[in-house]
């Protein structure tokens, strides 16, 4: 049978069944509408989604697409209403108009319908150009408008490239006359299920100018605890520069794979197999929730471990700080205490003397008193490594860090460069100085306390710290 007598044959089964069943012309037509309603909006999206799952080599199991339904590929009714496919032998689209005569015999009043009735239609000029050109698929989209072509232009131009990080095919997306030169999105990262501390690369090209953007990767895969067969995956994408992890320039939207109406205030990616809306915009709870909020903590845990605990404070500190203001129970704000948590109680903050503690377990201050010290003071200070210095201020307001208390102070003395008192008392003076201060802090020190102890030794704290 020729590709279009199967195009002509499918067509004519459907309508044999709306001959005997008009009721059910009624309920596709409904179906129809209510779908491309629900996808609303997500047209973009489901195409490159699309496009991701055709890429994937043969055999892939359908557990391992991003697509779940098929059902997305009706979006596309938004930006017209005579969608064509073009592949190898068959040539065929969908066309109300085209459908109309055929169904109004069955019913007069019978309902516009898209989908369901194939058409074979012939390859235009730009169709043949691309298939000579190599390309296996053409779907061809008129726009409904002029209206919605300029609608789809602003979408494309706007196009966020960070979807590509979790895209499991797809790596490459070029458009075509939505400017005066075509602009091309290009990322370059391994294709491994599981991920850590991968590099990654965005390339961007747009009127002529390319940027390009680093980034670190964190992924994961695992069997749902339901043990139904159902795979989850998790992702974490953090922004370089220079090598150091930063938070990237605006707060990124929760991805399932393509990005969501859902933000948890964070400038890192976060992707979660959670489930969807219909229209895809939005998660909704479901019994995989906490599989997926656990292995998003684990990777959480990874990255704290493998970037510098100074890049942690500045990531995930949008996201501790919102925690602090949101208990609502919504699905984006449980995921979002889920990060908070797992960064706040994770031991990540390096300590002088050795080990570690968590962000809120730390003590900081506000000067330099901790150049004096020439051996180490004891882990059990918990005095953050001065490579943390910068963000103390954050470490404090929004992890909870405490300052150092008067008898650390005394441990510190003990543990200094100088052996006496008024030696110390110049250095910490030079050391106030070079920080816009001048001698010791007056919620430490008094007056009548520094002349007291003027004189004093200091080798056992504990009589330094009677006199503070």
């Amino acid at each position: 049978m020729s590709d279009r007598a199967l195009v002509d044959a499918i067509r004519e089964r459907r309508l044999a069944v709306y001959r005997t069943d008009i009721d059910q012309l009624q309920e596709d037509a409904n179906h129809e509408l209510e779908t491309s309603s629900d996808y609303a909006g997500r047209s973009l999206w489901e195409l490159l989604q699309n496009a991701d799952d055709a890429l994937a080599s043969a055999g892939t199991n359908s557990a391992d697409l991003i697509g779940a339904k098929g059902l997305g590929f009706k979006s596309v009714l938004e930006v017209t209403d005579r969608p064509s496919i073009h592949s190898g032998q068959f040539d065929f689209g969908f066309d109300a108009s085209a459908s109309r005569e055929a169904l109004r015999a069955i019913d007069p009043d019978a309902p516009d319908l898209t989908f369901r009735l194939p058409h074979t239609v012939a390859r235009d000029a730009v169709t043949r150009d691309l298939i000579k050109e190599g390309f296996t698929t053409v779907i061809r989209l008129p726009f409904r408008s002029v209206a919605v072509r300029a609608s789809v232009i602003t979408r494309l131009n706007a196009l966020s490239p960070h979807f590509l990080l979790l895209c499991r095919n797809l790596d490459t997306v070029i458009i075509d006359g939505a400017g005066p030169t075509p602009a091309t999105l290009i990322v370059s990262r391994p294709r491994a299920s599981g991920l850590r501390n991968a590099s990654a690369k965005l390339t961007v090209t747009r009127d002529g100018e390319t940027t390009e953007s680093e980034w670190r990767l964190w992924s994961t895969t695992a069997a749902a605890s339901r043990d139904d067969g159902k795979t989850l995956s998790a992702a974490i994408a953090v922004a370089t520069t220079e090598g150091f992890a930063v938070p990237a320039e605006d707060d990124i939207p929760i991805h399932v794979f393509f990005p969501t109406a859902e933000s948890i205030s964070a400038r890192f990616l976060v992707h979660g197999s959670f489930a969807l809306t219909s229209n895809r915009n939005n998660i909704k709870l479901s019994e995989y929730d906490e599989d997926v909020r656990k292995a998003l903590q684990s990777l959480v845990a990874q990255v704290v471990d493998d970037i510098a605990p100074a890049s942690v404070i500045r990531v995930f500190g949008d996201v501790v700080r919102a925690t602090r203001t949101s208990r609502a129970r919504r699905p984006d704000r449980l995921i979002q205490q889920a990060v908070s948590s797992a960064v706040s109680n994770a031991a990540f903050v390096r300590l002088i003397g050795g080990g570690r503690s968590t962000p809120r377990d730390a003590r900081t201050w506000d000067h330099e008193l901790d150049e004096l010290v020439l051996r180490s003071p004891g882990s059990n200070l918990r005095l953050p490594t001065r490579e943390l210095a910068p963000v103390f201020a954050e470490l404090r307001s929004t992890f909870g860090a405490e300052p150092l208390r008067a008898q650390d102070y005394a441990a510190l003395l003990a543990a200094s460069r100088i052996d006496t008192l008024p030696k110390a008392l110049r250095a910490k003076r030079g050391c106030g100085r070079r920080r816009g201060s001048r001698g010791w802090p007056r919620s430490r020190f008094s007056r009548n306390a520094q002349s007291r102890l003027h004189a004093t030794p200091f080798a056992d704290p504990a009589s330094l710290a009677d006199h503070i």
